[in-house]
């Protein structure tokens, strides 16, 4: 890799960002960054022969994002390890295509795109962050002519998300821009082939089990993109759009036009098809736009020039220097937001299996509690929406269990024997409010929102 760095390029600050970044990766390692990667989580913990997706934990997201979980995780063993494998996956997809655009890239795309994938809404183990990797990996092995490599890579991720399709079929735009026809068709046939093994692997087990995958993930998932069609864009995003279009603007006042014409609009449709897939179920969280900062980043700073001067050189260097410190800031702002939820919860976790009613899943984790009930975050049995695409039966769910609920409240917890004692007292709404600094950091970081 060292002899595709940008000559002229003062790698030491830059390697010393990669760290920051990196060290506030590892610091919330174990930290819950937002719920639903604590709902994958605790389906890949708790998934065994006897307790299976679906049937007896419910998600409506494909299985092999929880599978995944499962095997990085150590079979379900540390939610910590997921985080430092990812972490690691991704550093070393973003090098392996750094070296692939030989020279294109600085190692100062590196840094920021890193960054951006690690701010807080960004940095958990959501399906995004997971195929990710896999999307970059895939083409740099493409480029390298690894294309068998690089289709069971494409195959992965789409597995882990369905819609990622329509990334990758920006990303071949991307391949065919730089390397034309050459292994197109293998390429291709990689892809179709180990998509399809994986996806009649799975089918073939859970099948087995009386459950129907297309029942539990299409069907579901087309369930859950009903309803609102209003375009909204959250604020990390935002700030990730914002960060990356003044990099171009600025490339283009101060060095005019830049790349190839066709190499620029395959990144171009990468981007916009990136942004449809993060439309695709009408529902504006902020993971669902991250894949878009990559091909956007690549265009941001596709042939780099060796060296930059004056103004624009001080602003990349502040922007640089904003990016690694923010994130830092922001892990540590998140880990002491988690130190203080597990603080509030000590004490107060039932013996044995019990049932959470808050936005803390990782309570399930801090009270090293047994197997929680089927829909056991919240808004499966208390959102309209989620009914319905759970098919809980709302209310009626929780009041059948027949074990503790351990409510969270704006000013602590609050216990109840069973459901049925729960649904004789006044029903309480879902704790979104936290107290003291701790809703002071998540009213900060997003929570994911």
């Amino acid at each position: 890799m060292t002899a595709n760095l940008r000559a002229g390029e003062n790698v030491v600050p830059l390697w010393a960002a990669v760290a920051l970044v990196v060290a506030a990766r590892l610091l919330v390692a174990d930290a819950q960054i937002n719920w639903d990667e604590e709902l994958y989580f605790q389906i890949a913990r708790y998934w065994s022969a006897e307790t299976l997706p679906y049937r007896d934990l419910f998600d409506h997201k494909p299985p092999m994002l929880f599978l995944w979980a499962k095997l990085v995780s150590g079979w379900g063993e540390s939610m910590a390890l997921i985080r430092v494998v990812q972490t690691l996956l991704l550093f070393g997809a973003l090098l392996l295509l750094l070296r692939q655009f030989a020279g294109r890239l600085p190692l100062l795309w590196v840094v920021v795109i890193l960054a951006l994938l690690s701010l807080p809404a960004s940095l958990g183990t959501n399906a995004e962050i997971i195929y990710l990797p896999m999307i970059l990996a895939g083409l740099a092995w493409a480029l390298a002519g690894n294309w068998a490599i690089a289709g069971i890579a494409a195959a992965l991720a789409v597995s882990v998300k369905y819609t990622v399709a329509l990334d990758l079929i920006g990303v071949f735009l991307v391949y065919m821009a730089l390397a034309g026809q050459r292994s197109a068709k293998q390429l291709l046939v990689a892809a179709v082939i180990g998509f399809a093994a994986i996806q009649l692997a799975l089918y073939l087990y859970f099948w087995m089990h009386g459950i129907d995958l297309i029942e539990e993930t299409i069907i579901r998932n087309l369930t859950h993109a009903e309803g609102s069609r209003s375009v909204y864009i959250p604020k990390t995003a935002l700030l990730g759009f914002s960060v990356l279009g003044a990099v171009i603007g600025s490339r283009l006042v101060v060095h005019g036009r830049y790349g190839e014409r066709w190499l620029v609009a395959a990144l171009l449709a990468w981007t916009l098809l990136s942004f449809l897939q993060s439309q695709v179920t009408g529902r504006s969280y902020a993971h669902y736009f991250v894949p878009v900062f990559v091909p956007l980043s690549i265009l941001a700073f596709l042939d780099w020039p060796a060296r930059t001067v004056g103004f624009f050189r001080v602003c990349i260097v502040a922007l640089t220097a904003a990016l690694s410190i923010g994130v830092l800031t922001l892990s540590v702002l998140s880990f002491r937001g988690d130190q203080l939820a597990r603080q509030e919860l000590a004490g107060n976790c039932p013996d044995g299996p019990f049932q959470y009613h808050g936005g803390y899943l990782a309570a399930y984790r801090a009270c090293d509690a047994a197997q929680p009930g089927k829909y056991f975050y919240p808004p499966f049995y208390s959102d309209l929406h989620f009914i319905g695409v759970s098919g809980s039966g709302g209310d009626r769910w929780a009041c059948a269990l027949e074990r503790p609920i351990l409510i969270e409240t704006q000013t602590g917890y609050t216990s109840f024997e069973n459901g049925q004692d729960w649904c004789r007292s006044t029903m309480p709404k879902q704790a979104q409010a936290f107290s003291g600094i701790r809703k002071a950091v998540r009213d900060l970081i997003g929570n994911g929102k």
